[in-house]
Order: C-alpha cells, then structure tokens, then sequence
C-alpha cells in the first residue's frame, strides 16, 4: 500500500512528520484493513438497493456484496500492461522492479483489497491521537488549546509552525504577508465544531470573508481542511463507502487505466508529478483506486474520465484517497459542476450557457443580442479548459486559486469569470456573424484579454502569464445576483423548448419538402416521358394529315374518274350493242368456217385410221417373214460352227 499512498510532503521542515508517518501506518494496516473489511460486510448487508439510490447525504450505504477481483487476492499482483518499461537494474526493497525510481510520478496499478489507514482517516475520526497532522493541523490543535486566544501568538509553538507555514508557502500560495494564520486556525473547519446547519453556514461565510482578504485564495497548507468544509464533506458518511467501493468490482477499471495511462502526467497534470513544500505528488494508483469509487458510486452518470483526471489529482495532492474521493462526490453533487464532467452531454442541459448568456444580457444587452443572433447555445468548447480550472493556460499555483473559488461558490465562480471575459471582449464578440467564428473564438487564446501587456510578439511558447488577480477582481465585481440564476435557467429552457419545437417543425417541413421534392422528381420524370409521347404522338399526327391530304386528293381523282365513267357507262350499251353485234356475225362467220374445216378434218382422220390399219397390217406380215429368216439364218449358222 506505500506506493498507492498519497506521497508524504517533500520539505526539510517535515521530516519528523514523515518517519512519524511511516511507522504509525505500518503499525495500524492490519487493525485498520480487519476494521474496514468488516465494517464494508455490515454495510453492505445493511441494505439490498443500489448504488443508484445512494445520495450525498449517505447514512446507510446500501450495498450488495460482490466477489472480490482475481487479482485482490493476491496482494503482491501489478498489472503489468499498465507499466512502463523499466531497466533491468532498478528494483525496490523487496527485490521487485519498480516503476517509482525511475519516474516517481508514475506508479503501478495495484488493486489492494482494502485501503489502508493513511487513505480513509481525517481529522475527525482518526483511531489514534498520535495519528500525524500537518502543520497547519498542528497549529489548529495548539490555538484551540489555549484558554486566552488572543496570548496564544506569544506561543513559541506557533510561531515556529507560522515561520515554517511562511516558508512552506513562498512559492505555492498567495504572499504570506497577507495571510492571517490565526484567523485561519480559529476557523470552525471541523465537523465536531458545529451542530447545526447555521454554525456550518457560519465557518463557510468566515471562510470566503478570509478569502477575500487573502486575494481571493485559500492557503496551499488549509486547502485539505477548508475544501472540505466548503463542500461539508466531513458531515456526509461517504468514507465507509469507499471502502466498501475500493474493493468491488467495477466493469470501467480498464478503460480508467487506459485514460489515466494516456493522460499523465501531461499537459495540466504534468505538474502533479512533483511533489512541493505543501502538497504532496500524486500516482496513478492513486487517481485510479479514486475513479474506481467514484465511478462506481454514480453509476446514473456516463462521465468524462480524461475530465475528471485534475480535480481528483488536485485533491490527491492534498488529502488521502477516501477523503478525496468524498470531497469530490460532495464538490460536483452539491456546486452544480457535474455538466462540466458529463460525456456527450446534450445542449438543452447545459446550464452554464443559460447562466452565463443571461448575466451578459444584464450587463450588455448588445453582446446577448449578438450571441442571439447568431445562434449560439453552447460553450462546450470551454469544458476541457474548465474542468481544469484553466490549468491549460495558467501556473498551477493561479488553476488552484481557481478551485478555491470554484469550492467557495461553485458553478457561480465559472459564470463569473465567463462573463469578466466576455465582456473584456466585447469589440471582438461583437464582430462574430457566424457560428463558426464563435467555435473558433472559444477554441482559441480564451484568457488572451488578460495576459500581461507585452511589446515582444509572443508565440504558444512565449506567451505572457496571466494577470489573474485583476481577472479575478473584475469578477467578482461584476453586479450578478444568484438570485436570478433561476429565471436564467427556466428562460434557457423557454428558449431550447420553442427553438426545439421550431427545429422539429423544421426538420418535418424538410421531410416534407423532401416527399415534394421526390412527387415533383417523379412528375417531371413523367413529364418527360408524356413529353417523348407527346412528340410521338405529334409526328405520327403530321404524318396522317400528310395521308390524309394524299387520300383526299386520290380520292378526287376517283370521284372525277367515276364522273368521267359514269358518263361513259351512259353511252357504252348502245356502242356495246352495235359492237357486240358486229362481232356476233364476225363469230357466227367463224364459226361456220370452223364447222366445215371440222368436218374436213373428220374425213382425213378417218383415211388416216384406215391407212394406218393397213401399215399395221403390213408390219405383223414383215415381223412374220423376218422372224421366219432369222429361224432360217440360225440353222445356217449352226451348220457352218460344226
């Protein structure tokens, strides 16, 4: 488990706490482990809902008890795909290769069955009063203990601990000049402190009047304690939870390991890799057992895990596991933030755009009106840089300030620096036409308003720090009342409403338009085709007027003819009948002519059937004496063969 911890702080001054540390852990792991895993088997026997049904005011965790991963039973198992490569020579105590020498600020992925005591006590409800505090803990302890507050800065012990806060915080916080460190110890910023909900409205009204004074910030070293107290994280019973949820079973591990492999430590995380004098560097392990409990504790929400890699390692940096993890469910269900950290989160849910859209139209109706009319919705684009508390373009010492007052006031601190941007820009939005230079006016230098003035031209690399004070500043000087948040809210949701029933009556005048679209293609298509029929018809038309003018004009031909004919029918049976007489004599002529050449004819038939008679005769009488000299020739011829 030392390597899952939340590593301990780096400075000189702390050294004694560190040894302090180590030897209380190892001694109280196994009563803490045997404690937890039996306190998880009453909790989650306690209840058969879901985790669903399990809000931020958790009193009874409603668990089911799963089966513990493969892997959990054996405590020495490290995923090893989740590992870079190492060299063969570095290995730790225990003889195993080891990540941590090679790269402190990644460490292994190594699901322990339970927490250990380090990950889940807090002040108030530590097992032992020897448990190691911090200095500025350490400095609550001894002020509250004194009789007469007002001697207690005669303490030497207090001004030893004040000296080594001030040096602790010279490059982490705000100038320790400005910090009041009683005023900070006498704060109420633990939950035995108050009973009722106004002693707790109280500290948190007594802490922002100390931000206040302290430009806006809280101390790196009070982080732990006050974050905590803003999102009255110690009053909700989310601890037992987590270890509870650290060893159950949860289906998102290896996609958690994949994102947390590909994003630290880069870009906004780099700089959780190294420890300071007042926080401590955070693991992969730890930010994985975090996501682990935290997916698993809402499992309503489909969210970013690249998004919520800052807040949970930020955390990290200043508080054991299981309070981060509390903190973390208490910041994002209690401030309103959790839009920021939702994937594929819808435009009619956003509420940011609402709330930052109606401040604007207060303070600058000529910015609403622009936005307006060019139709933008959403600043979906500023979510990454959000979810960072801008850490993508600020030092992490000014991102932090930004969580301070994102703890302080929640979504409220968003809107108002939005809105300070805004209208710094006011020239610039006012020139937007289109949605496609607002989207690359989000995408681009967002915080450009308030960088440092500079005559050099400045590149990615070389660019100016920003002036977060006077951003800051201009924020909260903005005259915007949370009282009309919700007037904001229910006028965003007119607005999505009317503009959702105008683009579904859109998109189903477009499917009809479509359906007419596709009857007219098909019409003119007919068209077409009647048009080619038509131009048939009007050809094969001319064609039978042409025929027909040719049949007209025969047909007058003919009428004519018949006329001609008909007047020569009238005087043809006249001529007829005098031709047809006329060759009745020539034939009747004829006819005798042939009568007598007949009877001619007859007569010569008859002499020839005679004669021809006799030839025949004739011929039997010349085939008998022939075949009579034959008979006689062959009797001859025999006799002169013998």
């Amino acid at each position: 488990m030392n390597n899952t911890a939340v590593e301990p702080y780096s400075s000189s001054t702390l050294e004694p706490l560190e040894k302090q540390h180590e030897i209380i852990e190892e001694k109280e792991n196994l009563s803490t482990i045997h404690a937890m895993s039996m306190e998880s088997l009453r909790s989650s026997k306690s209840s058969e809902s879901s985790l669903k049904e399990i809000s931020l005011d958790y009193s009874s965790p409603g668990l089911q008890a799963q089966a513990a991963i493969p892997e959990e039973t054996n405590s020495n198992y490290a995923d090893k795909s989740m590992l870079r490569p190492i060299s063969p020579g570095v290995r730790g105590n225990n003889g195993i290769h080891s990540t941590q020498a090679e790269n402190p600020g990644f460490g292994q992925f190594r699901p322990d069955p339970s927490p250990s005591s380090s990950f889940i006590s807090t002040e108030t409800n530590q097992t032992s009063s020897s448990s190691p505090q911090s200095g500025f803990e350490q400095l609550r302890t001894i002020f509250r203990s004194h009789e007469d507050p007002s001697k207690a800065i005669n303490d030497s012990r207090i001004q030893t601990l004040i000296f080594e806060l001030n040096q602790q915080c010279e490059s982490d916080s705000i100038p320790v000049s400005q910090i009041d460190w009683l005023e900070w110890a006498r704060l109420s910023l633990s939950a035995n402190d108050y009973t009722t909900n106004s002693d707790a409205e109280t500290s948190i009204a007594s802490i922002r009047n100390l931000m206040l004074k302290n430009s806006w910030s809280v101390p790196s070293p009070c982080r732990k304690s006050v974050w905590q107290t803003l999102v009255t994280a110690e009053r909700n019973e989310l601890l037992t939870l987590y270890a509870t949820l650290s060893t159950s079973i949860n289906s998102l591990d290896p996609v958690i390991k994949r994102v947390i492999r590909n994003n630290a430590f880069r870009g906004p995380l780099e700089s959780f890799k190294y420890a300071s004098p007042t926080r401590a560097k955070v693991s992969t392990n730890g930010l994985f057992h975090v996501l682990h409990a935290f997916t698993l504790f809402d499992t309503t929400v489909e969210y970013a895990l690249d998004a919520l890699l800052w807040p949970a390692a930020s955390l990290l940096s200043y508080m054991p596991q299981g309070n981060a993890f509390r903190s973390l469910a208490c910041l994002l269900g209690k401030s309103n933030l959790s839009e920021l950290y939702v994937a594929n989160l819808d435009t009619s849910e956003e509420q940011l755009y609402a709330l930052v859209w109606g401040c604007i139209s207060d303070l600058s109706p000529k910015i609403a009106l622009s936005l307006q009319r060019i139709k933008a919705q959403s600043l979906k684009s500023l979510y990454p840089s959000l979810a960072c508390c801008f850490a993508n373009f600020l030092s992490i010492q000014n991102a932090l300030r930004i969580l301070d007052l994102v703890f302080c006031y929640g979504l409220e601190t968003f809107v108002r620096l939005l809105v300070a941007i805004f209208l710094k820009n006011e020239d610039k939005l006012l020139n937007i036409t289109n949605l496609d230079q607002w989207n690359r006016y989000l995408s681009s230098d967002i915080v450009g308003p308030y960088r440092f003035p500079t005559t050099q031209k400045y590149t990615f690399y070389t660019r100016t720090p920003v002036d977060v004070d006077s951003w800051i500043q201009d924020a909260s000087n903005l005259q915007i009342s949370t009282d009309r948040f919700p007037s904001y809210l229910s006028y965003h949701e007119t607005v999505i409403s009317r503009q959702t029933f105008r683009t579904n009556m859109l998109n189903e005048l477009k499917v009809q338009n479509k359906d007419l679209a596709e009857n007219i293609a098909e019409l003119e298509n007919r068209m077409v085709l009647l048009n080619r029929e038509n131009t048939n018809l009007s050809t094969e038309l001319s064609n039978h007027r042409v025929l027909r003018s040719e049949s007209e004009e025969k047909t007058d031909y003919l009428r004519n003819s018949i006329a001609t004919l008909e007047e020569q029918v009238k005087h043809l049976p006249e001529q007829l009948k005098e031709s047809l007489q006329q060759e009745i004599v020539v034939l009747k002529n004829r006819n005798r002519k042939f009568e007598e050449s007949n009877a001619y004819a007859v007569q010569q038939i008859t002499y020839l059937n005679e004669e021809l008679e006799r030839t025949l005769r004739q011929l039997h009488d010349l085939e008998d004496k022939h075949s009579q000299l034959q008979a006689r020739w062959d009797s001859v011829s025999k006799m002169f063969k013998k």
